[in-house]
């Protein structure tokens, strides 16, 4: 999994993004494998925005991604875990917006806050 920051840019990204038309990923819907999660308030042919709301403890079982922008509206850490078993931790502040190349992990927020995202 590749990252790119892009510091306080996050909607001129997303904006970006979004116009490129990105889709779901073709692996385990992270939005169906937990809807408690992510939350998909936008999702046609050309692209999908999900809310992601991690409380503290919350765990998602492996799942997809395709190529996504992420936006951070409240910060905290989470950790992820890729197909192969390695663990990075991700510590994220609100304003930061990130470019993840596709990818399939699972992830825990190990804050004691709750963690959200838009990608």
């Amino acid at each position: 999994m590749r990252m790119i920051t892009h510091g306080k840019t996050g909607a001129a990204v997303i904006a970006a993004t979004l116009a490129l038309g990105m889709s779901a990923a073709s692996g385990q819907d992270p939005a169906k494998v937990d809807p408690t999660i992510y939350k998909c308030t936008l999702e046609n042919e050309r692209v999908r925005l999900c809310e992601t709301i991690f409380k503290p403890g919350a765990k998602i079982a492996m799942h997809s991604h395709p190529d996504r922008v992420i936006y951070v509206v409240t910060g905290g850490v989470l950790t992820v875990t890729g197909e192969d078993g390695k663990t990075k931790d991700f510590t994220y502040q609100p304003g930061q917006s990130f470019f993840f190349t596709t990818s399939s992990h699972s992830a825990v927020n190990n804050s004691k806050t709750e963690v959200k995202l838009v990608m």
